[in-house]
């Protein structure tokens, strides 16, 4: 990765230090819009999975919200068609493009920096792009969630919904809790991997196998801040101790890992792509 230490180099020799920005720029997008058309139906699952859950009225054999990952696609096929695995991909790539760019980029600025190393660099470029993006989060959730906005449109759903801050703001506590501590455990992983695989001649080969197996270990320790940003956003009206309250009395501690194998089959090759392409990209500009 071409990082702050290079750029300050190019630029005491005179050399123009933007380029390097606009590459890091440009090829997270690439990889961004990449990784949103192929894991968007792993994402639709993940989150209904964990926006609908079975209450005390639910009968125990429930078909209407099946526990499993194959029992939720099944459903979503079989009430929306292969239509519904894609729900919220109009808004997923927009979202795709500022998260990642913000994200990827400011990562590569700082992550060399005398002040900075790869886990504290990542904490900090996740936390402003989650800031930043949370709006679009929050309407992409919804729109994946079903339920009370199941069958509405983005337009719909942004008119019930609160535009003040506090609204459109809605669950970023929860998303930090799961972005910042991701993004640390994932580039520490991802740097020290990918420097133990030196000997490996295929650097996009090093890139994938970096990338997932640091994202499967990230997207598993943080999936219970996943489920409560989930539920947190996609309810519009219980308050986070409500929504802990219920995961607690009717699943138990397992409740908090709703979710947790289309997450990490999602994740993880996610993070290979997003990575591979982000490195390849950059190259070839």
């Amino acid at each position: 990765m071409i990082g702050v230490r290079e750029n300050w180099t190019s630029a005491t020799m005179g050399e123009d230090v933007h380029p390097a920005l606009w590459k890091s720029a440009a090829a997270s997008c690439g990889g961004a819009l990449l990784t949103s058309l192929m894991m968007t139906p792993l994402d639709v699952v993940k989150v209904q999975m964990q926006a609908q859950v079975c209450g005390s009225a639910c009968a125990i054999a429930c078909t209407l919200h099946p526990p499993s990952m194959v029992g939720r696609v099944r459903t979503i096929l079989k009430s929306q068609g292969p239509r519904g695995l894609w729900r919220g991909l109009s808004v997923a790539l927009i979202l795709a493009l500022p998260s990642t760019t913000i994200y990827y980029t400011l990562y590569d600025t700082l992550r060399d920096s005398c002040a900075f190393g790869p886990l504290l660099a990542g904490a900090t470029a996740r936390s402003v792009s989650s800031t930043a993006t949370s709006p679009l989060e929050l309407l992409r959730t919804r729109m994946q969630s079903g339920g009370t906005f199941g069958n509405l449109s983005a337009g719909q759903i942004l008119r019930a919904t609160d535009l003040r801050v506090s609204g459109v703001l809605r669950g970023l506590g929860p998303t930090l809790a799961r972005d910042v501590p991701f993004s640390a455990i994932y580039w520490s992983l991802y740097e020290n991997a990918k420097r133990s695989l030196w000997w490996w001649d295929s650097p996009t080969a090093k890139h994938l196998v970096s990338g997932s197996g640091a994202g499967m270990i990230a997207a598993a320790i943080t999936t219970p801040a996943d489920v409560l940003k989930t539920r947190r956003q996609a309810m519009a009206s219980e308050s986070l101790g409500t929504i802990i309250g219920d995961i607690l009395q009717i699943d138990g501690w397992r409740g908090f890992f709703r979710g947790l194998w289309p997450r990490v089959a999602k994740v993880a090759p996610s993070c290979a792509i997003m990575m591979a392409s982000f490195e390849t990209i950059r190259t070839v500009l």
